[in-house]
């Protein structure tokens, strides 16, 4: 396994580009509004399925304890 993985990785060798067409306006107002569909998709998720979603994906990282938590639910019923 050591040996596939050490061929499959490449250091970075700094050619790959800065800036490209991620960083476009239409890139970015398609983002926007996929972040906007999904929101509203996770609004209509019943009972407290939205507010969980929502802090399970939180940039912040919060562990399953935190969020068992901040939603009044036991650690086991969030997942594994």
């Amino acid at each position: 396994r050591g040996r596939r993985t050490a061929r499959r990785e490449r250091p970075y060798a700094g050619t790959e580009p800065v800036a490209g067409p991620a960083d476009c306006p239409e890139r970015a107002a398609l983002g926007a509004a996929e972040r906007r569909a999904l929101r509203s998709a996770m609004a209509r998720l019943p009972g407290r399925c939205p507010r969980l979603l929502e802090a399970l994906l939180d940039p912040g990282d919060p562990t399953y304890r935190e969020i068992a938590g901040e939603l009044g639910m036991s650690q086991g019923s969030l997942g594994p």
